[in-house]
């Protein structure tokens, strides 16, 4: 849901702005209103009178039935943010409704006051975990030293989703005071924790990031050695390619994988000779990110060689064989919005895009190139699988799976090769991908639709919520999303046994 306060110059008069409280018992009428857009505009109006009154009201609205007039009141009260609010948002977080809660911690994180932090540092040790990791989530947003102790210790919380939001706010902080515990993070029995402390690392990136990640490369837990890989690659300082090319003599076979996509997509002269021997070793191979990159650069006779070693050693165990008829049906490129750039605007010879389906968060630009490819649609939507009714995310609709499936058809009728993209590749253009697939296969494929999206993109993870909006749209009764459960399960089987070569962009 977005959060545009522009007023309709249309709407009746006991909506338009004013400086008055005369204004505010119409408008609390109003906050009932049978029609929605009327209800959201009387919690907005109340907003701009920001009087002691239209508060008031406004933290009354905090528990009313509607969640968009939940949500725009928070966004109201945040607009006034005076001294008196804070402290009324505050005495909200021990409301007994759980709604009136989180969206007080919402509004408190938004004003950002020195109150409003005291209020949210507070908040990190309140009973509701919902309340706790939207606390630590607004103390990341706002900044300062002054929180960084207090998060540190919320690092040690009960709930491993309010530990994974602690570690995403001290990655955004940067503070070097978080790092060794960041980096003992690496080893969390959670999948999340990890990966949100993995991410916090990346962002921070300093010399002190690097220096710890060079003791975790021989970690007896793979997973946390290629994480370290994967950060090292990122940060991409002169210290983070020699730990690269230390890691290409790592004793674990998908370290070193890791560590020769990571030198070759930096680009480090250094590495070359050293990459190259490593391609010696049997079963390496590059996923489809890193050889994009490298047919990018193969302006010489390594980056030549290397291309050839890749297409003669690509044998990822993903690969899924596909039906005769599958042949017949456009190849399906499914990438992460950067590799996207590079399908479309690559100068090399190789395959046309003549389709292209473009995800991304409501705001965010299409990848460079968008408007060459011929046929095109774009779609926004954030990467969440529930409903959710923090104002700042936008879940997928209905309508928006309606639009693939009618897009669909122009494939088939025009040929060609189609690119679907979102952020990272994994999660809402993987679920969209399968959607095309299930459409082009027809019911009772949703078995071999599946397949294809994995051929296309091995890491793939679909948002599960497109997944039910599609089946529910193509009136699969309840077979896409089985498949797409049962291919969940047996990543966390594959990753709890360690036999999953994790990809973490």
């Amino acid at each position: 849901m977005g959060m545009d306060a522009t007023d309709n110059t249309d709407s009746p008069a006991y909506l338009q702005t004013t400086s008055s409280d005369r204004a505010i018992s119409p408008l609390l009428q109003a906050l009932n209103d049978e029609k929605s857009d009327v209800r959201s505009r009387a919690a907005r109006a109340l907003g701009k009178i920001g009087t002691e009154s239209a508060a008031t009201v406004l933290l009354q609205a905090l528990n009313h039935k509607d969640s968009k007039v939940r949500a725009w009141a928070a966004w109201a009260l945040a607009q006034i943010g005076t001294p008196a609010v804070v402290t009324r948002l505050r005495g909200a977080l021990n409301h007994q409704a759980s709604h009136v809660r989180i969206w007080a911690t919402w509004a408190l994180g938004e004003i950002g006051s020195p109150a409003a932090v005291a209020g949210l540092i507070g908040a990190l040790k309140h009973k509701d975990s919902q309340v706790r990791w939207r606390a630590a989530s607004a103390l990341g947003k706002i900044g300062g030293e002054a929180v960084v102790n207090d998060l540190l210790q919320a690092l040690n919380d009960s709930d491993y989703y309010v530990q994974g939001k602690v570690a995403s706010a001290l990655g955004k902080l940067g503070t070097e005071a978080a790092v060794p515990r960041l980096l003992q993070a690496l080893n969390n029995t959670e999948f999340y924790v990890r990966g949100t402390a993995t991410e916090a690392l990346k962002q921070i990136g300093t010399p002190a990031v690097v220096s710890g990640l060079l003791q975790v490369l021989n970690n007896k837990d793979s997973d946390v050695s290629r994480r370290g890989v994967w950060i090292l690659g990122q940060i991409r300082s002169e210290a983070a390619v020699r730990g690269l090319l230390q890691a290409l003599n790592n004793k674990d076979s998908s370290v070193r994988k890791k560590a020769a996509s990571a030198l070759w997509e930096i680009g480090s002269e250094e590495g070359r000779v050293e990459l190259l021997q490593a391609l010696t070793d049997k079963g390496f191979f590059f996923e489809h990110s890193s050889a994009i990159v490298v047919r990018k650069n193969a302006t010489d006779m390594a980056g030549a060689e290397l291309v050839q070693a890749y297409v003669g050693l690509d044998s990822s165990p993903h690969k899924k064989q596909l039906t005769p008829e599958s042949n017949k049906l456009p190849t399906i490129f499914i990438t992460s919005c950067a590799e996207a750039s590079v399908h479309i605007l690559c100068k090399i010879r190789g395959p046309l895009i003549k389709h292209l389906i473009s995800i991304g968060s409501p705001g965010v630009a299409p990848p460079q190139g968008y408007s060459q490819v011929p046929h095109r649609l774009r779609l926004e939507f954030d990467d969440i699988d529930a409903p959710d009714d923090d104002p700042d995310y936008v879940l997928a609709t209905s309508e928006d799976i309606r639009k693939v499936i009618d897009f669909v058809p122009l494939i088939s009728q025009d040929g060609g090769n189609i690119l679907i993209h979102c952020q990272a590749g994994i999660s809402r253009s993987c679920a969209v991908a399968l959607t095309v697939c299930a459409v082009l296969l027809g019911a009772g494929k949703e078995e071999e639709a599946l397949a294809m999206v994995l051929a296309a993109r091995p890491q793939a993870e679909p948002n599960r919520w497109i997944v039910e909006l599609a089946d529910e749209a193509l009136g699969r009764e309840g077979k896409l999303v089985e498949v797409v459960q049962q291919h969940h399960e047996l990543l966390l089987a594959a990753y709890k046994s360690g036999e999953e070569d994790w990809d973490f962009l």
